[in-house]
């Protein structure tokens, strides 16, 4: 599993988890007056059982609800109706994604790799009493994918001048500082105690492999990575890495995923110290940078456009399509 995977499935729980905005209470699929088919989007139909499905997800959670039901936020009160309306917006623009993937011919294999990801980060209590099911996570991984391959397909050659490399040089000094590589165990584990457990046996010098074998389900990701301050991670892992040793082992990371969290250890193998990047040196890995930076924002031009021009039809028992908002409304 790539270091990228294992990214791809952190965030990919951040971005399931705007579907906790989208379900929660109680209704029936098939009672009377209820349409077979909510919406359309370019031909394709969304049936209501799959906007019931996000709707109902949620209600069956410990205590019925999930910390991000907006009507437990802030004294706000959401009617059933308004849940369904932003359950099938969502739908609406995963299909519409699919849509332009299909006419763009774009396609993205569903790896194995991504349904590990998925399958062990659904595991998590956290997530599981936030009532995600591996396929939740599927379903962002995919759309991330998509966004990516579209982008790529839409913008095959982003030429980058030398001004933009030094910019992306001169923005990133904390990056191209003085550097390292390090080969860096990490888990991702789904407990406090079970954390604390791995730093201990690692400090006591025993084995990775040995200790996540042992530690099993509770080591919901692990994996061996490479680390720099260029990785595309988030800061606060890289600052972490940069401060230890080999041999070093970091304590526990604590990150919070709806109503639970996840602890995150951090381990050193092997460390490479090395001096100041000059923008030569930088070059090769500030370049992709600002082509992804670059694609990702005509994409998001470009997706804005189509889907407001798209042909949405949504069933007035949901209420209507209103292409100011791109909502159902």
């Amino acid at each position: 599993m790539t270091q990228r995977a294992i990214w791809r499935g952190c965030r990919a729980v951040g971005l399931a988890s705007a579907l906790a905005l989208t379900v929660s209470g109680c209704g029936l699929f098939g009672s009377p007056g209820v349409p077979q088919v909510a919406a359309t989007v370019e031909g394709m139909p969304i049936s209501s059982k799959t906007v019931q499905d996000l709707y109902t997800k949620f209600a069956n959670t410990e205590q019925g609800k999930s910390d991000m039901d907006p009507s437990q936020q802030q004294g706000l009160v959401v009617s059933p109706k308004q849940i369904r309306q932003t359950a099938l917006t969502y739908q609406i623009r995963v299909t519409f994604l699919e849509a332009l993937a299909k006419l763009k011919g774009v396609t993205v294999q569903d790896t194995q790799d991504q349904k590990d990801i998925a399958n062990e980060l659904s595991n998590a209590p956290s997530l599981q009493q936030g009532g995600y099911a591996a396929s939740d996570l599927e379903i962002a991984q995919r759309a991330e994918l998509l966004s990516k391959a579209i982008a790529q397909k839409l913008l095959p050659d982003v030429i980058v001048n030398p001004q933009e490399i030094q910019d992306a040089y001169d923005q990133r000094q904390d990056l191209v500082g003085a550097s390292f590589r390090a080969t860096t165990d990490i888990a991702f584990m789904d407990d406090q105690a079970s954390a604390d457990e791995l730093v201990s046996r690692l400090n006591k010098k025993d084995k990775w492999a040995d200790i996540v074998k042992d530690l099993g389900p509770k080591a919901l990701q692990a994996q061996t990575v490479e680390v720099s301050p260029l990785s595309p991670v988030q800061k606060d892992f890289i600052d972490t890495v940069r401060g230890l040793k080999v041999g070093g082992t970091s304590k526990p990371l604590p990150y919070q995923v709806d109503d639970g969290s996840v602890y995150i250890v951090l381990h050193v193998e092997k460390r490479t110290d090395l001096p100041k990047l000059s923008v030569a040196d930088a070059t090769p890995e500030l370049t992709k940078i600002v082509q992804d930076d670059k694609r990702y924002a005509f994409f998001q031009q470009w997706f804005d456009k189509q889907y407001r021009e798209a042909d949405i039809r949504v069933n007035k028992y949901y209420g209507k399509w209103n292409k100011s908002f791109l909502a159902v409304t």
